[in-house]
């Protein structure tokens, strides 16, 4: 979720804790729109690696989206694992 960026930080958490939102929200949202190149199509999903680097940029959703969703979280999951066990020496 994005803030626009008149939206004070205040305002923002008072809407995230009415909702009981835990996701993280973005500040400043035309800023970042702006370096990640999304054009007014809301939303947007960045799946960013254990690593910190964005791997797959997602514009929009659709129900039917769902387990692709799940398919992908797992993906990255398997892939931060395998790096892990690599990285500690394990065969």
């Amino acid at each position: 979720m994005d803030a626009d960026d008149e939206e004070s930080r205040e305002k923002v958490a008072g809407f995230a804790e009415k909702l009981n939102l835990t996701h993280r929200i973005v500040i400043q949202g035309d800023q970042v729109s702006d370096l990640y190149d999304v054009q007014g199509v809301m939303p947007t999903a960045f799946w960013i690696d254990h690593r910190g680097l964005v791997v797959y940029r997602e514009v929009g959703f659709r129900p039917e989206m769902e387990k692709g969703i799940e398919r992908r979280i797992n993906d990255l999951i398997q892939k931060r694992d395998r790096e892990t066990k690599k990285g500690a020496g394990a065969p």
